[in-house]
């Protein structure tokens, strides 16, 4: 009995040691994690900077229009202020929706109410124009040579005035080359603009 009270008292300070042991262990660690939380820790990145972006806005221009004379022998010009954008897309669907409206005053217009471009383009550098038309363009237009010519000169005109650098346009119908608009003339192939101004 006298034994198991001195091995029992020995004892003692060894678990003290121990437990103060696993509890210098246990704040040793928590100091290292929270050390190495702060260390590295996400920080957050800075907000990202959006580039502000001007767009360069689109000019008002005059630009020419050619539309039938009253008595349809010839076509004349009419200067109009529009907004013309650069891109060279945008700016010949103005030109055919401007044609199609009508002359403000006098003449007469060759183009169908409503005619709309499927695709617009420009290819070689901006030489060749493409214009892709519904159906409806050729459906509607007036029977006929003369207003078949004067279709043809109205937008080769207007376009050869208005679209710098220009030479040669090539019309399309639901994409597709067709042989001509009426039956009178030949579409197939680009039409040379310089020829097409200086024609009767």
């Amino acid at each position: 009995m006298a034994l198991k009270t001195s091995l029992t008292r020995s004892d003692a300070p060894s678990h003290r040691v121990q437990r103060l042991a696993i509890a210098g262990a246990v704040v040793i660690a928590g100091a290292l994690v929270l050390l190495a939380t702060r260390f590295f820790a996400v920080r957050p990145s800075p907000p990202a900077t959006r580039e502000h972006v001007v767009e360069a806005p689109v000019q008002t221009v005059p630009a020419e229009l050619f539309f039938a004379s009253a008595d349809s022998a010839a076509v004349f010009s009419e200067v109009r202020t529009l907004a013309l954008p650069e891109n060279s897309s945008e700016r010949l669907r103005t030109l055919v929706r401007e044609l199609a409206s009508g002359p403000g005053s006098g003449g007469l217009r060759v183009l169908p109410t409503g005619t709309s471009l499927r695709g617009a383009y420009s290819t070689d550098g901006g030489e060749t124009l493409i214009l892709d038309f519904t159906r409806d363009f050729r459906s509607n237009l007036h029977w006929g040579s003369t207003w078949e010519r004067l279709a043809l000169r109205s937008l080769l005109r207007t376009l050869g005035a208005n679209m710098p650098g220009a030479r040669r346009v090539q019309i399309l119908v639901e994409g597709q080359v067709v042989e001509s608009l009426g039956g009178h003339y030949d579409v197939s192939v680009p039409l040379d603009l310089d020829e097409w101004k200086n024609a009767p």
